[in-house]
């Protein structure tokens, strides 16, 4: 019984070697031109890399990162709240934008408080004493705490304001 022959495998192992021929070309070329480096990994070439009018390409200038750079539109304000000589201790802030005469409020416990403000807005800031404005007998519970001029520089994201009174 004779084996049948097989063709396409001479023909197919002929492919692979030429493959490969032309790869160990290909090294072989760019050691020779100087495209490879062996010490460094890097170019043999000293010749320094130019824009296509012939300057010197110059490094890229690093960029500030954004948060560096951006006024920040919303500000984290916290702190503590105190008003001497009160039975009852504040339970809520008002923050009254001037300009908008939008309110913006914080709950006060345990003398601290924390809110999110519009930044770069003035703001008349009021505290709550006993959750009520008015008593029942008219007498207002709430105390102004004045003015506060939120303007958070670049990049700031929060900061700490107490008040007393």
């Amino acid at each position: 019984m004779t084996t049948p022959k097989k063709p396409h495998l001479k023909r197919n192992i002929g492919i692979v070697v030429s493959v490969i021929a032309i790869m160990l070309m290909a090294v072989v070329a760019g050691f020779s031109s100087g495209f490879f480096a062996l010490e460094t990994g890097r170019s043999s070439s000293t010749s320094t890399p130019t824009t296509p009018s012939g300057a010197p390409l110059q490094a890229p200038t690093p960029y500030p990162s954004p948060a560096s750079t951006l006024i920040i539109n919303k500000i984290q304000v916290s702190g503590t709240i105190t008003i001497a000589g009160l039975e009852t201790q504040p339970t809520s802030m008002e923050f009254l934008d001037i300009a908008t005469n939008s309110g913006y409020f914080a709950t006060v416990q345990n003398g601290f408080y924390s809110t999110s403000l519009p930044n770069q807005q003035t703001y008349d800031v009021f505290a709550t004493l006993g959750g009520l404005t008015v008593n029942i007998t008219g007498v207002p519970t709430s105390a102004y705490m004045g003015t506060f001029n939120l303007n958070a520089g670049v990049g700031i994201t929060s900061i700490t304001k107490n008040f007393s009174g």
